[in-house]
C-alpha cells in the first residue's frame, strides 16, 4: 500500500495524472490494494469518467467483495449519461450471483435483452451460472439455448448445475451432447464435473469421466484423486477405491499429499477394512492431526470404539486433539454406553477451548444420556447449552421420549421440534406412537395431527 501512495505521489508531482489511462490505473491499482476510499477519490478527481473507468472501479467493488456497492456505481453511472457495456453487465451479474441477489440478477437479464446484449457469451455464461445456482434449470436452458456459440466455459455451467439439482442422466446426456458438438472439454470442466459427480456419489459415472480425462491429456491432480476417493467411500465401493489408490502411486501422490492419505484412510475404513486403513497410518511419514483424526473417525465408523477411546489416551501426551477428534471419541462413548467417559471428554473440550464446543458435541452427549435411560439428565443439558437447541438436538429426545415412555417430556421435545423441524410428518409419527405407548389414543383413536398442531 505504502508502495501504492509513493507511485501515485510520483505521478502527480509530474502532472500526469490527468493522462486518462494512467489516472485509471491509478484507481486499478487501490482498488487491488482494497483501498476503495482512495480509488473513490482519485476517481471523482477524473476529468471525465468514461465506460473504461467506471468498469475499473466496478471491478474492484467485486473483487473486494461490497457487492451492494456495485449495483448503487452502475445506477450512479447510467445517471452520469454512461451506458453499461458487456463487461459492465458481467460485473453486475458476478455481484448479483455471489451475494444472491436473484432478483437483482433477474433485473439485471431483462436490462440485458432491452439492449440486445442476450446472445453474447460472456453475459450469456454468467446468466446460465447465476440461474443453475438458484437451481432455475429453465431460465438456465432458455439462455444456453439462445447463445449462438457456446464455449466449454457456458457448457460447464450447465452441467454442473443440472447435476446439482440431482439431474444427473441428464447432465450426462449433456455431456454427450457436448462432445458431439465437437467442444473439447478443458481440465476446469473436468475437475468441476468430477466433484460434481462424486457429491452425489455417482462413482461409476466419476470413474468413467476420470479415465475421459487422462485419455484426453488432462492429469489429475491431488483434488481429483481426494473427490473420487470420497466418492468410492461413501458408496462403500472398495474396487472403485483400489483401482484409484494404485493410480494415486504410480503418480507418486501419496508419499507427498497429506489430503490424500487422508482420503486414502476414510474410503478403506467406509468401505470396511479398518486394517488396511491403520497400515496406511503407520507405513505414512504423514502423521498428522487430519491423517490421525481420519483414522479415529474411521474406526468410530466401523463401531470399534475400544479403538477409538484407547488411541486418544494413549496419544494425547504426544499429540493435541482439535473439534474432529473429541466428536470421533465422543461418538464412541455414545456407541459403548459410557456416559462417565464421554462427561469427562465433554469438559476436556471446554478446557482447551470454549470454541471447540459444537452442536455435534453436545448432541452426542445428549444422545449418550436419552439412550441410556437418563432422559431427564439430558433435557437438563439442552437448558444449559451455551448456544440454542437444534432440530437434531429436539428429534433426539423425542425419539429417546418414545423409547422410555416419557410423555411430558415427549410433549416439551415435540413442541421444540415441531417449531424447528422441516420433516413435520416424522416429527408427528413419533409423537403420535409415543401418545399411543402410553394408552393416549382417544376411544381407539388416534391424535390428531390437526391437535398435535396446536400444542405449543
Amino acid at each position: 500500500m505504502d508502495l501504492s501512495r509513493t507511485v501515485h505521489s510520483e505521478i502527480l508531482k509530474k502532472g500526469l495524472d490527468q493522462d486518462m489511462s494512467i489516472a485509471n490505473s491509478i484507481v486499478d491499482m487501490y482498488m487491488s490494494c482494497n483501498s476503495c476510499i482512495e480509488a473513490q477519490e482519485v476517481f471523482r478527481s477524473l476529468p471525465l469518467c468514461d465506460v473504461v473507468s467506471w468498469n475499473i472501479l466496478i471491478a474492484g467493488y467485486v473483487e473486494s467483495g461490497h457487492y451492494n456497492e456495485v449495483l448503487e456505481l452502475i445506477e450512479k453511472m447510467q445517471e452520469n449519461g454512461v451506458s453499461p457495456d458487456i463487461l459492465t453487465y458481467y460485473f453486475a451479474l458476478t455481484a448479483c450471483m455471489s451475494s444472491g441477489m436473484l432478483c437483482n440478477g433477474m433485473y439485471i437479464h431483462a436490462e440485458i435483452a432491452k439492449g440486445g446484449l442476450e446472445s453474447d457469451l460472456v453475459v450469456g455464461s454468467n446468466l446460465v451460472s447465476m440461474y443453475v445456482k438458484h437451481g432455475l434449470l429453465k431460465e438456465a436452458w432458455k439462455v444456453f439455448d439462445s447463445l449462438p456459440f457456446k464455449d466449454v466455459v457456458v457448457w460447464t455451467a450447465l452441467i454442473a448445475g443440472f447435476m446439482e439439482q440431482g439431474y444427473g442422466e441428464e447432465a450426462w446426456n449433456l455431456v454427450q451432447w457436448m462432445k458431439r458438438d465437437g467442444i473439447v472439454p478443458d481440465d476446469v470442466f473436468w475437475y468441476t464435473i468430477i466433484a460434481s459427480l462424486s457429491t452425489h456419489e455417482d462413482i461409476e459415472k466419476s470413474v468413467v469421466c476420470f479415465y475421459m480425462m487422462q485419455e484426453q491429456g488432462v492429469l489429475p491432480d491431488s483434488l481429483v484423486y481426494t473427490d473420487i476417493l470420497e466418492s468410492c467411500g461413501n458408496s462403500a465401493n472398495p474396487m472403485f477405491g483400489k483401482k484409484i489408490h494404485a493410480l494415486v502411486k504410480d503418480d507418486a501422490f501419496e508419499a507427498r499429499e497429506e489430503g490424500l492419505i487422508v482420503s486414502l484412510i476414510g474410503m478403506y475404513c467406509k468401505c470396511g477394512d479398518g486394517v488396511y486403513a491403520e497400515k496406511l497410518f503407520d507405513e505414512s511419514v504423514m502423521k498428522g492431526l487430519p491423517a490421525r483424526n481420519a483414522l479415529l473417525a474411521g474406526y468410530a465408523h466401523l463401531g470399534k470404539s475400544k479403538y477409538v477411546i484407547d488411541m486418544c489416551r494413549q496419544g494425547s501426551q504426544e499429540w493435541h486433539p482439535d473439534q474432529l477428534t473429541f466428536l470421533s471419541v465422543l461418538n464412541a462413548c455414545c456407541h459403548e454406553g459410557l456416559i462417565d467417559e464421554g462427561l469427562e471428554y465433554l469438559k476436556a473440550i471446554g478446557k482447551v477451548s470454549e470454541q471447540y464446543l459444537t452442536y455435534e458435541h453436545c448432541n452426542c452427549i445428549i444422545d449418550l444420556l436419552a439412550r441410556s435411560g437418563h432422559v431427564t439428565e439430558a433435557f437438563s443439558m439442552v437448558e444449559h447449552l451455551p448456544f440454542q437447541a437444534d432440530t437434531v438436538t429436539w428429534t433426539i429426545l423425542l425419539v429417546a421420549c418414545q423409547k422410555w415412555g416419557n410423555l411430558e417430556l415427549g410433549r416439551e421435545a415435540f413442541k421444540h421440534a415441531k417449531r424447528l423441524s422441516s420433516n413435520q410428518s416424522g416429527t408427528f409419527a413419533i409423537m403420535s406412537n409415543i401418545y399411543l405407548d402410553n394408552n393416549h389414543s382417544r376411544n381407539g383413536v388416534n391424535i390428531s395431527a390437526s391437535e398435535m398442531a396446536s400444542w405449543g
